[in-house]
């Protein structure tokens, strides 16, 4: 099993194993919280899929489900004062995207467009944006996970 060493950029986020406590957000991915936007709209989820930086804006997915993130100081959820991350469930979550999900390769530019990452944030309840046939990948119109800062992006990475 792919083991997976977890980049954090915001101080006080701890990762530990499964057993260690039971206070912890359960991660979904991308197209799960779509699935269930009715029971989770409005409260604090720790979201995995592809974060994707493009010039018009940036995204988390996964396959065809798609999350537009906004950051956003005021309004964005705060994290608890004592905010883990089961390690364990966030790999196998992140195995599960990654079976569906490629990375973007560019022929030039970083890598830094697309990479794997779990956002801790709020998706809003409200009617499903509308699917617009377009030329992009990501459509702006997607229905919005509202962040209270790029350092509660947190981005993994393979070891």
């Amino acid at each position: 099993m792919r083991r997976y060493l977890f980049a954090i950029a915001l101080a006080g986020v701890r990762l530990f194993a499964a057993d260690a406590a039971a206070s912890s957000l359960e991660p979904v991915t991308v197209c799960e919280l779509l699935e269930h936007t009715d029971t989770l709209a409005g409260k604090p989820v720790l979201v995995v899929g592809r974060y994707s930086f493009r010039e018009y804006g940036r995204f988390l997915s996964e396959r065809d489900c798609v999350l537009r993130v906004v950051l956003d100081a005021k309004n964005g959820p705060l994290p608890p004062d004592s905010f883990s991350i089961d390690a364990a469930a966030a790999s196998r979550k992140l195995a599960i995207v990654r079976r569906s999900t490629p990375l973007g390769s560019f022929r030039f530019g970083s890598s830094d467009y697309d990479r794997w990452a779990l956002v801790y944030g709020r998706v809003e309840s409200g009617p499903s944006p509308q699917k617009h046939p377009t030329a992009r990948e990501f459509d702006e119109d997607a229905r919005p996970v509202v962040c209270r800062s790029q350092t509660l992006v947190i981005f993994l990475h393979d070891q």
